[in-house]
């Protein structure tokens, strides 16, 4: 599962009432140095720990992903 690098956008925080950009990012950087998500080359972030995959989709929790 990956989720293109828009968290920091306005209109993206905006509709999915996240916090600042700066502290998207620092919480990005903090899943990804626990591992926990990876970034790849085109700057999109994926889920890398396949427990928490598996965790997010049983919970629905992707349906509130951008497709």
């Amino acid at each position: 599962m990956s989720v293109p690098n828009m968290a920091p956008r306005s209109d993206y925080r905006r509709r999915y009432k996240l916090p600042a950009a700066s502290s998207v990012q620092r919480a990005l950087e903090g899943l990804v140095k626990d591992e926990l998500v990876s970034r790849n080359g085109k700057g999109e972030y994926r889920i890398a720990e396949p427990f928490l995959a598996k965790w997010i989709r049983r919970n629905d929790v992707e349906d509130m992903l951008p497709r």
